[in-house]
C-alpha cells in the first residue's frame, strides 16, 4: 500500500506544481497585456493631441474672397452697389483689394433733348485693425481708398460725352461672424467720401454719405484658442 501511495502522491505533487505554474504564467501574461493596452491608449492619446497643432498653436492668419451688397449714396439718392474683394489678415492686421460696381444706371438730360447715362466704377484697397477678436466673431475698423472712372454716355449712340477720374475713401466698422472655418458672414457701416469729382450734372458731394453693407466670405479663417 505504501509502495503504491508514494508514486501517486509524487504524481499529484507534480501535477499541482505544473498547474500552479500555468496559473501564475497566465496571471502575469494578463497583467502584461493590460499594461500594454493602457500604454498603447496613452500613446495614442498623446499622438492625437500632437496631431492637432491648431489646438495648441492657433492659426494667426486668414485668406478669403468676398462678395457684398453696399447701400451707398449716388446722385439724387441712395442705391445698391456690388462689391467683390479678396482679403487677408495676420493677427490684428487686415488688408485687401476690391472693385465696386454700380447696380442702377443714372440717366439725365444734359444736352436737350439727348439722354445720357452715368456709368462709373472704382477699385482699390483697404487696411484694417481688429478691435475685438472672439472665438467666432470679430470687429474690425478699416479704411478703404480707391480710384475710379466716370463717364456720361449717350443713351442712344453710346458715344462718350465727357469722362473723368475720381477717388473714393470710406472708414467703416466691419462685424464678421464665422459660421465655419471656411465660411463667414459680415455686415458693415461706414461713411463714403468722393474726391476730385468734376463732372457736369454732378455735385461733388453727391457720393458723400453713410453706407451699409452685407455679404459673405469664403476662404480659410484663423482660429482662436
Amino acid at each position: 500500500m505504501d509502495s503504491i501511495s508514494l508514486p501517486v502522491i509524487h504524481c499529484v505533487k507534480s501535477f499541482l506544481t505544473l498547474l500552479f505554474g500555468l496559473l501564475s504564467a497566465n496571471i502575469l501574461l494578463a497583467q502584461q497585456l493590460q499594461q500594454d493596452s493602457v500604454s498603447y491608449a496613452d500613446t495614442t492619446k498623446v499622438r492625437e493631441e500632437k496631431a492637432d497643432p491648431i489646438l495648441e498653436n492657433p492659426i494667426p492668419w486668414s485668406i478669403f474672397i468676398e462678395a457684398s451688397a453696399e447701400y451707398a449714396p449716388q446722385p439724387d439718392e441712395h442705391n445698391f452697389h456690388q462689391q467683390l474683394a479678396i482679403g487677408a489678415s495676420y493677427r490684428m492686421i487686415n488688408i485687401g483689394a476690391f472693385v465696386n460696381l454700380q447696380k442702377k444706371t443714372i440717366t439725365k438730360t444734359l444736352i436737350f433733348p439727348n439722354q445720357f447715362d452715368l456709368i462709373y466704377l472704382h477699385g482699390g484697397g483697404y487696411l484694417g485693425l481688429t478691435l475685438i477678436n472672439g472665438q467666432q466673431a470679430d470687429l474690425v475698423l478699416r479704411y478703404n481708398f480707391s480710384k475710379g472712372g466716370m463717364v456720361w454716355e449717350n443713351a442712344e449712340t453710346k458715344a462718350d460725352l465727357v469722362r473723368d477720374d475720381y477717388y473714393m475713401s470710406k472708414p467703416e466698422l466691419v462685424f464678421q461672424y464665422r459660421l465655419l472655418n471656411f465660411i463667414s458672414f459680415f455686415a458693415s457701416g461706414g461713411y463714403k467720401l468722393g474726391h476730385g469729382i468734376e463732372m457736369p450734372g454732378i455735385n461733388k458731394n453727391d457720393f458723400n454719405g453713410f453706407t451699409i453693407s452685407v455679404g459673405g466670405r469664403l476662404g480659410f479663417f484663423h482660429l482662436n484658442p
